[in-house]
């Protein structure tokens, strides 16, 4: 099984897990590492490290952020630059994001799950307002 760590700034990675364990019960393999102010860096960066081993079973290990260019996202990417090839990690983070990870990491190989996160998390991407438009004027259609 693929391991899921969430790593973000603030609670917003327990945040997410604990949205997926009200959807779908508590995941399997799946850890979090929160940033909070005051953070040395190298305890932060051991944090990330051993969340990434315990959830790590041999399958690869996909680490969502919340933005690129930060302390969590830096972070991960020294753990991959020193040629752990078996992380794969990724920006962005959102709940639609790690419910993909959650249901389809038995169902593929790592590269692939990556990929399908991240279309799941653009395809999240909704404007509501337009949305409710475009069926008010349907329904204004379909009066005539």
């Amino acid at each position: 099984m693929i391991g899921i760590v969430v790593i973000a700034h603030g609670t917003l990675a327990g945040g997410l897990k604990s949205a997926v364990s009200l959807l779908a019960g508590e995941p399997e393999a799946f850890s979090t590492v929160e940033l909070h102010p005051g953070d040395a860096p190298e305890e932060f960066k051991a944090r990330v490290e051993d969340a990434v081993q315990s959830v790590d079973s041999g399958d690869g290990v996909l680490v969502l952020v919340d933005i690129f260019g930060g302390t969590p996202s830096n972070t991960i990417s020294q753990l991959i630059a020193r040629g752990d090839s078996n992380i794969q990690a990724i920006a962005g983070a959102n709940l639609p994001m790690v419910i993909q990870a959650t249901f389809m990491r038995e169902q593929m190989p790592l590269s692939d799950l990556a990929g399908q996160v991240m279309q799941a998390g653009q395809e999240a991407l909704v404007d509501i307002g337009a949305i409710l438009a475009q069926a008010a004027e349907r329904d204004d259609e379909e009066e005539f």
